[in-house]
């Protein structure tokens, strides 16, 4: 076949000849059977490359079934798009793909030949060119006139159509139009993914129908009118109503005739259907689209399948319970609602000394913590916080899950929870107890919220929604209840705060929806679980209930083979006046050694080593990432009596005597020795493999000693320095523990990557990413990090 498809550049079209045919003919059972008992037949027809075919197939009224190019010797290895129709000519499915067995070459080789597909009647409806990853389509009328061109992105999404552009940046737009050319219905799409709204036409292109996203949760719509078309061949022909979708966006939902509960593995509602039962498959979900209403119910209603009590029994096992409805306490929602309110419900497992503490953070989110007894040892590889009461054996909390509480009103008088976490799964009272799923918890008198503990893990992106109105902003929860007394012009949620925007001015909110006592916020930056805030001519680290935050200590535990550790130092031979880089790469007990000589600066007096600083290092935005880039490279060099501050390519290093290379002989050094002459280079940036290692912030990493090395290559190497500070700075160094260079001159100081001249008279304290910095003037101010923009008091 690799041959045959070797000619395809011959052919700008594949062309079919109806000379060339053969017709099959085939029972309701797609069996081969005479003209007079077919239901179905089947026209494939030759084309001008004797390895593919063109099949059609077609009802017994004559209107297509299927339409697509395959493989002569195997039908179903399809070539481009196969189409599908029902027994009323209408549009049902279209898919592109190759045949399995062709190779990248193949799919190469078929790039530029055009496949002809057809009306019922056989007129010419498209002309598909295959263009490797994409295709397009040539679209004509049943009289043979050419009305658009459709292409495609990847094959199965519509990129433009004529000159429209339908893919812009994160946005996609999906069209249907009328035989006219006149838009039937829009679709647009945030992300590729969110329906974001729906529009829908008259056959004169005048708009009728409008979906915003208010109506729209997970491409779901409700609460709105909306339509369905059906199409020939890609275009409208028909548009009918839909009825009120299925979806509910009330946390109470109300169920009549519920005989049983199963809880456990599966959660299920059994209804009475006349001596029998039948099973409810509504579906309880949280949208991932963050949007005014996240929670909701897609009401499917009873099954088919007939249950009997005695099936619905068989269901009780160590992991499902069955609940008649008669035991679930009858009450009124607002009832059970009052009753759980602030209460801690508990379980003890005693075989894994696992304590488990449920309760309602608010009437719709259901919290259910799990707590280990014992002490905070590290267990395997990873990083861990490292505690003062490490050692003390107590009740540690592990973890902590979050879910929708959904209200189910059974029978009038039995309301349940349904949860969104499939973990947790239901909360339901009963007359004798409570269980979450099917475990039986207790009422706990003695136990408060640990709501320290609850906000503290509580990420507000993920349990709060920002819904516009009018061009204002609010806060709304998971069921669409509205949390703020006032709309803002922006609200953002990140981690642990909410962020508010009002002409102007700046709030922070904590998870708790507690304001923060900050005025005058000019610049912030969040960190997890606290918040980096320049404000009222202060900078501050604060967490969610605004005290100081401290970082807390780590451990890392790690292990691995086969690392690399690089270092550096310079050194000077004896009648030599340039002093020469040594860049050594370390691999386990093998070492390789660089001597570089720079061709274009003269060294006189020993450079010092810029020190790396450590990827552990908190403040990540807008800092590390410009000092860790060829960090290690990077010496600063006296010429006379100024400082400048230079660097070089690893990439463009050059033999210097035109050898291969120099082999020394193995070395083999114990650690006391390596310690004794790494002190030419104090601030090497190794890790020591499979230890713990205390990570306390800032910080810059320690020596790393191997205990030998079996093997030393040597190289000489020559290159050209480049220059990142002119040598005209009476001093270069780091500031004390910090990830930042300053450069002196004339009593000024400069920030390098920050500063292209020497600016200010006093570089201060950091915090965060905010450095108190005072100018020429005396005037006194912060300089913001990540943005490199300066707030003066």
């Amino acid at each position: 076949m690799k041959n045959k498809l070797s000619f395809l550049s011959l052919f700008t079209i594949v062309l079919v000849s109806s000379q060339q045919n053969k017709t099959t003919y085939f029972d309701r059972s797609w069996k081969e059977t005479t003209k007079d008992n077919a239901a179905f037949y089947r026209i494939q027809e030759t084309t001008p490359i004797d390895s593919i075919i063109y099949n059609r197939d077609f009802y017994g009224n004559g209107n297509l079934q299927n339409q697509w190019y395959s493989l002569k010797n195997n039908i179903n290895e399809r070539i481009g798009t196969a189409y599908w129709y029902d027994e009323n000519g209408f549009d049902q499915n279209s898919s592109f793909t190759y045949p399995n067995s062709w190779k990248q070459d193949d799919i190469k080789k078929f790039s530029g030949v055009e496949l002809k597909f057809s009306y019922s009647d056989g007129s010419l409806w498209n002309i598909q060119k295959i263009l490797n990853d994409t295709h397009e389509n040539r679209i004509y009328n049943e009289n043979g006139n050419f009305i658009q061109t459709i292409q495609y992105q990847n094959h199965y999404k519509v990129a433009k159509v004529n000159n429209e552009q339908l893919i812009n940046k994160d946005q996609f737009i999906e069209k249907i139009f009328w035989k006219n050319l006149q838009p039937a219905q829009e679709k647009a799409y945030q992300g590729n993914y969110f329906l974001i709204h729906v529009k829908d036409f008259d056959e004169n292109g005048k708009l009728i129908n409008l979906i915003s996203p208010e109506n729209i949760i997970e491409d779901e719509i409700f609460n709105h009118q909306q339509y369905s078309y059906k199409t020939k061949n890609g275009f409208a022909v028909e548009k009918q109503k839909i009825k009120n979708s299925n979806i509910s966006i009330q946390q109470i939902i109300d169920y009549e005739n519920i005989a049983y509960v199963k809880i456990g593995t599966n959660f299920d509602l059994y209804a009475n259907e006349k001596e029998n039962y039948k099973l409810v498959y509504d579906n309880y979900k949280v949208s991932k689209d963050k949007r005014r209403y996240r929670a909701y119910t897609i009401i499917k209603g009873k099954g088919e399948n007939i249950f009997t009590q005695k099936d619905i029994q068989k269901e009780n096992n160590t992991y499902q319970t069955v609940i008649n409805t008669d035991d679930i306490k009858s009450q009124s929602i607002k009832k059970l609602q009052k009753f759980v309110a602030g209460k801690v419900f508990t379980y003890h497992d005693k075989e894994k000394n696992i304590l488990y503490k449920s309760f309602f953070l608010t009437p719709e989110i259901f919290v259910n913590q799990r707590y280990r007894f014992g002490t905070n040892s590290s267990q395997g590889f990873g990083t861990y916080i490292v505690k003062d009461d490490d050692n003390v054996e107590k009740w540690r909390l592990q973890n902590s899950h979050y879910s929708a509480a959904f209200i189910l009103n059974l029978n009038r008088d039995k309301p349940i929870f349904k949860l969104s976490d499939r973990s947790d799964q239901s909360f339901i009272m009963t007359k004798t107890g409570f269980y979450v799923r099917e475990i039986p918890y207790e009422l706990n008198s003695n136990e408060k919220i640990d709501y320290e503990s609850v906000y503290e893990n509580f990420n507000t992106d993920s349990f709060y929604s920002v819904a516009e109105n009018n061009g204002k902003y609010n806060l709304y929860s998971y069921f669409g209840a509205r949390l703020l007394d006032q709309n803002y012009d922006s609200i953002k949620t990140e981690e642990n705060f909410v962020i508010l925007q009002n002409n102007g001015k700046t709030e922070i909110l904590n998870s708790k929806l507690e304001k923060l006592p900050l005025d005058n916020i000019k610049s912030y930056y969040i960190f997890g679980d606290y918040i980096n805030v320049l404000h009222s001519n202060t900078a501050e680290n604060l967490d969610f209930l605004g005290n100081n935050h401290i970082p807390f200590e780590t451990i890392t535990i790690e292990c691995g083979t086969g690392k690399c550790y690089h270092d550096t130092a310079f050194e000077k031979k004896e009648n030599e006046i340039n002093w020469i880089l040594s860049s050594s790469i370390s691999c386990d007990s093998f070492k390789t050694i660089h001597k570089i000589s720079f061709e274009n600066i003269l060294i006189e007096e020993k450079p010092l080593i810029v020190p790396v600083l450590s990827q552990s290092f908190k403040y990540t935005q807008g800092i590390i990432e410009k000092y860790n880039h060829d960090q290690d490279n990077w010496f600063i060099a006296k010429n006379g009596n100024k400082y400048g501050l230079y660097t070089y390519n690893k990439d463009s290093l050059r033999d210097k005597l035109n050898e291969d290379q120099i082999v020394e002989k193995g070395e083999k050094l114990t650690n006391k020795e390596y310690k004794k002459r790494s002190t030419v280079n104090p601030n090497n940036n190794k890790k020591k493999k499979g230890k713990a290692k205390n990570l306390i912030e800032p910080v810059v990493l320690q020596v790393y000693a191997p205990r030998e090395y079996s093997k030393t290559n040597t190289y000489d190497k020559k290159a050209e320095a480049i220059q990142l500070l002119p040598p005209e700075y009476d001093e270069i160094k780091y500031l004390e523990n910090e990830p930042l260079i300053v450069f002196r001159k004339d009593n000024l100081y400069g920030i390098f990557l920050y500063n292209k001249v020497p600016t200010y008279k006093k570089i201060g304290a950091r915090v965060g990413n905010f450095i108190e910095v005072t100018d020429k003037n005396d005037k006194k101010g912060w300089l913001d990090l990540a943005a490199n923009k300066e707030y003066y008091n």
